[in-house]
C-alpha cells in the first residue's frame, strides 16, 4: 500500500513539473514573448437605453499562445472588469454614482469540445456554451450593455466621468492545486485605466 501511494505521489509530481515547464519555459527560452503588445480597453460605446446608460467595451491584445494552451488545456481563466462612475464636481471631489465588478470565465471541456463562458455580477449571471475557440473569447473579453446607472439619476448638460479597467485572475491549476499566478507574457495582466467624460444631454422627445 505504502510503495503504491509512493508511485502515485511520484507520478503526480512529475505531472506537476512536465505540466508548469510546458507553461512557463518557452517565455524563458523566448523572452520576446514577454513583450507582446500591451493589453488595453477598446472599442468603448456609451449609449443611453430604456431607463439606463450602457455600457459596451472590449479587451484589445489580451491572448497569447501560452495563454490560448492554457485555456485549451481546461484551466479556467477570468477576466474581471472594474468599473467606476462619477460626476464631475468643479473645485471639489468626483461624486461616486457607482461601482461594479464583472466576472467573465471560460472553461474548456475537452470531452464535449466545447467551451463554457459565464458573466457574472452582483446582480446577474449567465452561461454561454459555444464550440469555437474564437468565438469563446469575443464572449470572454467583451461587455455588451452593463447598466451604469439609471438615467433618471444623471442630470442634463453635467460632466460624467467612466473609469474601466481589466485584469485576468489567478487561475486554479489541476489536480486540485491551490492559486497559482503565471507571470509569463499578459498571463498575469491588468490594463491601464480607460476614462472618458461624457455630457448627459436626455432623450429627444419621442425617442425613449
Amino acid at each position: 500500500m505504502g510503495i503504491k501511494r509512493l508511485l502515485m505521489k511520484s507520478l503526480f509530481v512529475r505531472y506537476l513539473v512536465i505540466f508548469l515547464t510546458t507553461l512557463l519555459v518557452p517565455t524563458a527560452l523566448f523572452p520576446s514573448l514577454a513583450s507582446a503588445e500591451r493589453a488595453i480597453i477598446d472599442d468603448v460605446l456609451i449609449t443611453p437605453t430604456g431607463d439606463h446608460l450602457l455600457l459596451y467595451c472590449r479587451v484589445k491584445n489580451s491572448f497569447t499562445q501560452e495563454m490560448n494552451r492554457a485555456i485549451l488545456s481546461g484551466i479556467a481563466t477570468t477576466f474581471t472588469f472594474r468599473i467606476e462612475f462619477y460626476r464631475k464636481v468643479a473645485f471639489w471631489w468626483d461624486q461616486e454614482l457607482n461601482s461594479l465588478t464583472v466576472d467573465h470565465t471560460i472553461k474548456y471541456n475537452p470531452l464535449k469540445q466545447q467551451f463554457s463562458v459565464s458573466s457574472a455580477d452582483k446582480n446577474t449571471q449567465s452561461t454561454t456554451a459555444v464550440k469555437d475557440f474564437n468565438e469563446a473569447k469575443i464572449l470572454l473579453t467583451e461587455l455588451n450593455g452593463v447598466k451604469l446607472i439609471e438615467t433618471g439619476r444623471l442630470r442634463p448638460n453635467e460632466t460624467y466621468l467612466l473609469r474601466v479597467r481589466a485584469e485576468l485572475n489567478k487561475v486554479r491549476l489541476p489536480l486540485y492545486l491551490h492559486y497559482v499566478l503565471f507571470f509569463v507574457s499578459l498571463w498575469d495582466f491588468k490594463t491601464d485605466w480607460y476614462e472618458a467624460a461624457l455630457t448627459y444631454e436626455g432623450y429627444p422627445p419621442g425617442n425613449r
